[in-house]
């Protein structure tokens, strides 16, 4: 594999959101995919039985099966637009990293046993081997290495934050109709991200700034009333779609778990140590805890 890339936490965080977050958004959601989606979904399958000793749980069944064949859809596209990119190797190397991150998420959700990041996608590639003309299709990451900073516990989850604010304020400009209910709940979500990227604005001025201008822009077009974002009644439950399962699976998983200063991390390259009072307790209050229930529906939107 190539060697890592030379950048801090900071800088990596920055070369992935949100560019590749929007593209691999704009990837998983085209509908004609579905054929390609389809055959991912029977190489996922081989996948799936071959590293898990036990039956998966329904919730980590569900979200297996959106999230393998949509990390697999994006690693196709990555090998079939690189050499159009003004500069093919950066893009290879950011669009692989966020593929891994995405990858770590899959792992994590579902408790795959098939080891590190780096097993984990050897074992998918030698299952795509089996599926000819596109047994090559996913090599692109071949010789790409895991930026270290993924398997941090502090550094991954403040990257799902970010993947979260940009997954739904994505669904929320590219979807045209949406129930009251399902904006509010997308809202939400970014507003509790913004909290906790608040306090680290000066670290990433640009994707904070982001995310607030277009929350906001959102909020005037859609003329959501501010105490509809912060609803905790029962207009959330059973509102999931099956484009937003590892919405409400995983990620709400990974936003209860509670630990302090998840940003204290000394770089490297002698950028200042970031000490922040950010919890994961604010993201999600009591009263909203268990209010979301995960339901699933095949019809979309």
């Amino acid at each position: 594999m190539s060697p890592a890339m030379p950048m801090t936490w900071i800088s990596f965080i920055k070369a992935i959101f949100p560019t590749c977050a929007d593209e691999y958004n704009s990837v998983t959601t085209d509908k004609g995919k579905e054929d390609l989606r389809n055959k991912f979904s029977i190489m996922c399958a081989q996948f799936r039985d071959n590293i898990r000793l036990n039956e998966l749980s329904e919730d980590e069944q569900k979200t297996f099966e959106l999230v393998c064949p949509d990390i697999s859809l994006y690693l196709d596209h990555i090998k079939k637009t690189y050499t159009q990119k003004n500069d093919p190797q950066t893009y290879v190397n950011s669009s692989c990293n966020y593929f891994f991150y995405k990858l770590k998420f899959l792992i994590n959700s579902c408790n795959l046993k098939c080891g590190k990041i780096e097993s984990c996608y050897t074992k998918m590639r030698e299952y795509m081997k089996s599926n000819p003309p596109d047994e090559d299709a996913f090599d692109i990451c071949a010789n790409e290495q895991v930026y270290e900073g993924i398997v941090y516990e502090n550094i991954f989850g403040m990257m799902k934050y970010i993947d979260l604010a940009f997954y739904s304020l994505y669904h929320l400009k590219s979807i045209a109709e949406y129930r009251t209910q399902q904006k509010a709940m997308y809202l939400n979500f970014i507003k509790q991200v913004l909290q906790v990227l608040n306090s680290q604005r000066d670290v990433f001025p640009k994707i904070y700034q982001r995310i607030k201008d277009e929350y906001d822009e959102i909020i005037q077009k859609v003329q959501i009333k501010t105490q509809q974002v912060n609803t905790d009644d029962q207009s959330s439950q059973g509102i999931a779609t099956r484009d937003s399962v590892h919405v409400y699976r995983a990620h709400i998983t990974f936003l209860k778990h509670k630990t302090r200063n998840i940003m204290k991390i000394k770089n490297k390259q002698n950028e200042n140590m970031v000490n922040s009072s950010a919890t994961l307790e604010g993201i999600y209050n009591d009263s909203i805890d268990n209010k979301y229930s995960l339901a699933y529906s095949s019809e979309g939107y």
